[in-house]
């Protein structure tokens, strides 16, 4: 899509930061509708576009620690599936799609990740995005080369 936009107005100065800015203001798509997109495909383990009751007892099975003395130790599991289902079963057709999920997180921002993590910690994100910042050292530092390992004949 940038490429077709940037050849059929000839936008030669049209980076992704104002590429992504265009998407905000001409489809109303937001940071905040890019990463509940994020969230429901990571949730969404065979891209159907359907989150059903098995892949969130995939998701929760780890949440819950089982008990030895448990008659059926899964049964935990699945009622905690069907709170959730629950939560996010918007329009209450059987079946979570996209739109439910949006709904239900819009709705309840916590929800985003209530089948498990699928965001990294605020740690780990400033970390990671301080990567890309620019950083200007004095010229007094010099860049270390590795050394290159000798090649024997």
């Amino acid at each position: 899509m940038f490429v077709r936009i940037n050849n059929k107005r000839s936008f030669a100065n049209l980076d992704r930061l104002k590429f992504r800015e265009t998407l905000h203001h001409l489809f109303n798509i937001t940071d905040d509708l890019l990463l509940d997109g994020i969230a429901f495909k990571a949730y969404d383990f065979n891209s159907d576009g359907i989150l059903t009751r098995e892949e969130m007892f995939l998701l929760l099975k780890s949440s819950l620690v089982k008990q030895p003395t448990d008659d059926d130790p899964d049964e935990g599991i699945r009622d905690l599936v069907d709170i959730v289902f629950k939560r996010l079963d918007m329009d209450r057709d059987g079946r979570v799609i996209f739109q439910d999920f949006l709904t239900a997180v819009q709705d309840d921002p916590l929800l985003l990740e209530i089948l498990g993590q699928c965001f990294p910690e605020e740690k780990v994100a400033a970390a990671f995005l301080s990567t890309f910042q620019e950083v200007n050292l004095p010229v007094s530092i010099s860049y270390l080369k590795p050394n290159r390992p000798t090649v024997m004949v």
